[in-house]
C-alpha cells in the first residue's frame, strides 16, 4: 500500500476535506459544509491556508464545530500553489 503523499504537503484527511467542500459547492445553493468534529484541526489549517473559508452559518452548530466552504478565490490559491510546488505546470 502506497502512502498518500500531496505536493503541496496536505494530509489525507486535509485533501479529503477540500474534495468533500467542492462536492458540497456543486450541491447546495450556499456551499455551505459542515464536516465531523473530527475534522476541525484540518478545516481551520486550510483556512490559515486560504484552501477554504469559514462560513457564516444560518443556524446555530454548537459552538466547537466550524462550517466551511470554498468559493473561487480558495481554487484560484490551492490551484496557484499547486501550479508553483510542480514546477510552474499550469496543465
Amino acid at each position: 500500500m502506497t502512502a498518500f503523499v500531496h505536493p503541496l504537503g496536505l494530509k489525507a484527511s486535509e485533501f479529503r476535506l477540500i474534495r468533500d467542500c467542492m462536492w458540497a459547492w456543486s450541491q447546495v445553493s450556499n456551499g455551505h459544509y459542515l464536516p465531523a468534529q473530527r475534522w476541525r484541526k484540518a478545516a481551520e489549517h486550510l483556512i490559515e491556508r486560504g484552501y477554504l473559508t469559514r462560513a457564516e452559518a444560518k443556524f446555530s452548530p454548537p459552538t466547537d464545530w466550524i462550517v466551511v466552504m470554498i468559493t473561487r478565490e480558495n481554487i484560484a490559491k490551492y490551484n496557484a500553489d499547486l501550479a508553483a510546488a510542480m514546477g510552474g505546470y499550469e496543465g
